[in-house]
């Protein structure tokens, strides 16, 4: 088996922060005018506000909504306007996993109130739920095990630290002041193990076998013909869990990890975790932009040192 990879090591170059790239798109009254213009817009779905100010600060351009309900999917998320005709068009889309959020909604919002109403000690506990864990399929099923919970921690010993209730659920102690009770505590991230795969060649084959990224693709290439648009931007709110949580990326050494087969028709492809981005364009590469002024340096001087 191949060594880890050292995520300390071999980074990709840095670019400008976020908010460098505020400034470089103009000064405090443009700046002012688009976050007015954002907050008065009702049709933005769930990560195309931070894409509109992401893309606007590292394009200069100015992002308008374009898929309205009036619209529905056959449109792109966002056009981004320059000087004249000049535009380019952009699409969202999230990688949360969806089952993923079933699974988590069913732990947070029925497993542990279940158990909470019915325990009767006098000691509070949190739930913790491990990889995969066993959920009871029904309410029925959840009714009937939930007291058998309750009972085994209402006659357990906090000091004798965690309770192990079934296969991937246990508890542990608080020891703070809440009232007693059962709490949410913790769920594993459901990240599927997979072998040491260099970073690049993971994030490709994704690009190249999912289903959904694929109707954005499509939407991108229709309407980039349509709208004559000069670039077309892949935007990707990446989440930290589920069956894609692997590629939050840690580190900018992932991105010289590995070979990267760009997308047909995509001219840039943007991965965000919150503001901190990497970006990746055929003219450039994949580039690193942090999301303060103060991370941008430090990276810059570590790509400038002996790791890089």
């Amino acid at each position: 088996m191949s060594e880890p990879r050292n995520l300390l090591k071999g980074w990709c170059p840095v670019g400008r922060s976020f908010p460098n790239g505020l400034r470089a798109f103009g000064d405090d009254s443009r700046i002012q005018r688009l976050d007015a213009h954002l907050k008065s817009l009702t049709g933005l779905r769930s990560g195309e506000p931070g894409a509109a100010w992401a893309l606007a600060a590292h394009t200069g351009l100015w992002p308008e909504p374009r898929d309205g309900a009036e619209a529905g999917q056959r449109l792109v998320d966002l056009v981004l306007q320059g000087e004249g005709d000049y535009l380019e068009v952009a699409e969202v889309m999230q990688t949360t996993d969806a089952e993923f959020m079933r699974r988590f909604r069913t732990m947070s919002d029925r497993i542990v109130p279940a158990v909470h109403v019915a325990y009767n000690g006098v000691h509070s506990w949190g739930l913790e739920f491990e990889r995969f864990v066993e959920l009871p399929p029904s309410q029925r099923d959840l009714q009937q095990r939930a007291p058998a919970w309750a009972e085994v921690l209402a006659s357990a010993d906090p000091e004798a630290g965690t309770v192990e209730l079934g296969p991937g659920l246990s508890a542990r102690p608080f020891s703070d002041e809440r009232p007693p009770g059962v709490y949410f505590s913790s769920a594993n991230a459901e990240i599927a193990e997979r072998p040491e795969t260099p970073y690049l060649e993971r994030l490709s084959e994704y690009l190249a076998t999912d289903a959904n990224i694929a109707r954005h693709i499509e939407k991108l290439r229709t309407e980039s013909a349509t709208l004559a648009a000069r670039r077309s931007h892949l935007y990707l709110p990446v989440a930290a869990n589920g069956e894609n949580g692997d590629l939050l990326a840690l580190s900018p050494s992932l991105f010289t990890w590995g070979t990267f087969t760009p997308i047909e028709g995509v001219t840039d492809l943007w991965l965000a975790n919150g503001l901190d981005i990497f970006h990746w364009s055929a003219e450039t590469g994949w580039v690193y932009h942090p999301d303060t002024d103060e991370r941008a340096e430090s990276a810059r001087a570590h790509v400038a040192g002996p790791n890089s």
